[in-house]
């Protein structure tokens, strides 16, 4: 699914307890390491909103989730789903009936048993107030449940402590893997029924790191290896807590350089001499040192066939031959960004290169067919902030060289995020950009809800371009319904190249990479393509 329109915000600067160059309001110092292995692991979070499963919306929300909840089901180095909190699951052949069966004498940090009930809780959460709630959105009753004041999902059953059925509107063989991401994991009902805010600020999870003591908000949040968790296997020696350092981009990486974060992100502007103090010493998502491993995420940009004169496939080839991948990867987030030759982000399962034939920097072609098409002006939309206003001025370089004008957000300035998402939903705006970004390694997840045709906007869609096309909805269709992994990836690179190279409603511009980096310290750490670390692996040595 794609996590849409989003904008880059600043996190907040905070304080950092655990050493004396950045100035602090609270002296906290790293616990004495107890528990299965040792040593404290200090990860560099920016501030979470929420800490809870159905409440988690950021990946620093859901940094702290993944270590202190599991979900049914978790992701493989492939994307592929494991054994979680459910230890089996099925579906019947159309893929609507989803059965799963927890795992039996699994707790939460209290000792209380996790039972079904509590996911379907969890969900209905979710539904009801989270930011990821789209994610159960082909759950029977979904409407209703978003809509409605306390209304639980109609499509989820509890048959017994340890079995949770579903029910599906339609056929989605991927939805095991859907169950998996961090934000569908459990509600202790006991907790949250008698202590909100306890719950809210030092929850009771079913994961593999308890938190020992309430979020310590703007500063800290600290939780220790459990001994009771069930859910998976520890590695021996594994580290004894994780401490989530909160501070801002610039206040985590400096941190790291003096010694006091083991884990942080990189401002792009410090990524090539970071390059140089921390080479990569592992594979493509592996620690210590730099990882710039791939991000399930991709640049586009969008357009509605129905608006004049993007109605002519002609000038929508035109936009795509505009483009200078490479020049905007290279001049762009410290050139931490590769040139997209697919629709599909490269990290995901299924995904294939150069896919894309017009993704190449053809001004030639370009100009040849707006002269066709008696096209002298185009039109681009884009919100606030997140720095669109530079790749606007690269293809509008690239526009003007040929003789043609660009006009950006109809000569205003650009909107906030929230009116240009409301621009977007009324199917105004001919070109404009659009973020694909996956939050669960499916492709699926990805190409039916941008590309059917039942799923615009006011049916909770991301189909802004409002494409309507007979061949590609029956394929996605089929995909959905095709419980073979090979079989379905081939569906869907079918719908991929139809999408890019007959009808080009969509112009994939660049991937992004992760940029954090790992101390020397630190053993067997792998960032992964979701942006999730399994801290379970993680020893330190020295």
């Amino acid at each position: 699914m794609l996590v849409a329109l989003v904008a880059t915000t600043a996190a907040s600067c905070t304080a950092a307890p655990d050493g004396p160059a950045v100035p602090t309001g609270r002296d906290e110092p790293i616990a004495t390491p107890t528990g299965p292995g040792g040593g404290t692991f200090r990860y560099g979070i920016g501030s979470p909103t929420a800490i809870v499963p159905p409440l988690a919306a950021t990946p620093d929300d859901q940094a702290v989730v993944d270590a202190a909840f599991d979900s049914l089901t978790a992701w493989d180095d492939a994307g592929s789903p494991q054994p979680s909190a459910a230890t089996t699951w099925s579906a019947d052949d159309a893929l609507v009936e989803w059965r799963f069966t927890l795992r039996p004498g699994a707790s939460f940090h209290d000792g209380t048993s996790v039972t079904a009930a509590d996911f379907a809780a969890a969900w209905a959460t979710l539904v009801a107030e989270g930011g990821y709630g789209y994610r159960l959105a082909d759950v029977v009753g979904y409407e209703a449940a978003r809509d409605g004041d306390g209304v639980d999902l109609a499509g989820v059953r509890v048959v017994d402590d340890l079995t949770l059925e579903v029910s599906l509107t339609r056929p989605r063989a991927d939805f095991a893997t859907v169950v998996g991401h961090p934000a569908l994991g459990p509600v202790h009902r006991g907790q949250r029924e008698r202590d909100e805010e306890g719950w809210r600020s030092q929850p009771l999870g079913n994961g593999p790191f308890a938190l020992t003591e309430p979020w310590a908000r703007g500063d800290f949040i600290r939780a220790a290896a459990w001994e009771g968790w069930r859910n998976g296997d520890r590695a021996e020696g594994g580290i004894a807590e994780v401490l989530f350092r909160i501070g801002d981009l610039d206040i985590n990486y400096l941190a790291f350089t003096q010694g006091r974060r083991d884990l942080s992100p990189v401002p792009s502007d410090a990524l090539a001499l970071a390059a140089e103090e921390y080479p990569a010493r592992g594979g493509e998502w592996d620690g210590p040192g730099l990882i710039t491993g791939r991000r399930p995420e991709v640049y586009l940009l969008a357009m509605n066939p129905a608006v004049p004169p993007y109605d002519d496939v002609a000038v929508r080839e035109a936009v795509s031959l505009v483009v200078d991948r490479a020049g905007l990867a290279a001049a762009n987030e410290g050139g931490n960004l590769d040139p997209a030759t697919g629709l599909l982000p490269p990290s995901l399962p299924g995904a294939r290169a150069d896919t894309c034939e017009l993704c190449t920097f053809n001004t030639t072609g370009a100009q040849q067919r707006l002269e066709d098409a008696d096209v002298d002006e185009l039109a681009i939309w884009f919100n606030a902030e997140g720095g669109h206003e530079r790749i606007r001025n690269a293809i509008r370089a690239a526009l003007s060289g040929i003789g043609v004008r660009l006009v950006s957000n109809g000569r205003r300035p650009p909107p906030d995020l929230a009116a240009y998402q409301d621009l977007l939903e009324t199917g105004e705006a001919g070109l404009f950009r659009l973020p694909l970004v996956a939050d669960v390694p499916s492709g699926l997840s990805v190409l039916y809800p941008l590309l059917h045709g039942d799923e615009v906007p006011a049916r909770g869609g991301m189909n802004y371009m409002r494409y309507d096309n007979a061949q590609v909805n029956s394929l996605l269709d089929q995909a959905a319904a095709t419980g073979d992994d090979q079989q379905r990836q081939d569906l869907l690179r079918r719908v991929e190249s139809l999408a890019l190279n007959r009808d080009h409603v969509v112009v994939p511009l660049f991937t992004y990479r992760h940029a954090v980096v790992v101390a020397e310290r630190v053993r067997d750490l792998r960032y992964g393509p979701m942006g999730l670390v399994d801290l379970t692996r993680v020893s330190l040595v020295g």
